[in-house]
């Protein structure tokens, strides 16, 4: 049985809970300042992680704008499940200490990258939730306004088809 089998067989015992997971959370994560919505721990492990994720990235974003405009994202979009990414990047931060002995901030960008070779890109629990971290890094590098142009990208509104043609005169719809 594994680690994560063995853990919901435990729960399971116990039965429904007094609380859901966004209320742990939300009653453990650190506060977040007035304004944002990631608290700056999280922010830092956005940033290392972006590093070694980004590498080779078409988009040269500079890593503290990735993190910011993922974090504009989140904002803009007024996300109920902002917790989530929350929750996501404290995990991705203190679960190396299972197979490295050191939290993600404490790691060098070499031990990053065999974190993500090694564990996030191989999956399995908790890995394989820990590898989402690389769609908050895309949001925040590919989101950003300079990634259309570095990725040969064209909105739609900037396309010929995309443009509002005025109708001839003589064109008539008829049902």
């Amino acid at each position: 049985m594994e680690l994560g089998e063995l853990i919901m067989a435990q729960v399971d015992k116990l039965g429904p809970l007094p609380f859901t997971l966004e209320d742990l959370a939300r009653a453990v994560l650190p506060k977040v300042e007035k304004g944002r919505v990631l608290a700056e721990p999280e922010r830092r492990t956005l940033l290392a992680m972006a590093e070694v994720l980004l590498e080779g990235c078409p988009v040269t974003v500079p890593l503290p704008e990735v993190v910011e405009h993922f974090e504009q994202f989140l904002i803009q979009g007024k996300s109920k499940r902002a917790w989530r990414c929350r929750l996501l990047l404290t995990l991705v931060e203190y679960a190396p200490i299972v197979a490295y002995g050191r939290p993600v901030r404490f790691l060098s960008i070499d031990e990053r990258k065999k974190y993500v070779r090694e564990k996030l890109m191989k999956g399995g629990f908790p890995w394989s939730t820990c590898a989402k971290v690389r769609y908050l890094a895309y949001a925040g590098a590919y989101g950003h306004p300079t990634a259309n142009a570095a990725t040969g990208f064209v909105p739609f509104s900037d396309r010929r088809r995309g443009k509002v043609q005025p109708m001839a005169k003589d064109a008539r719809y008829e049902s």
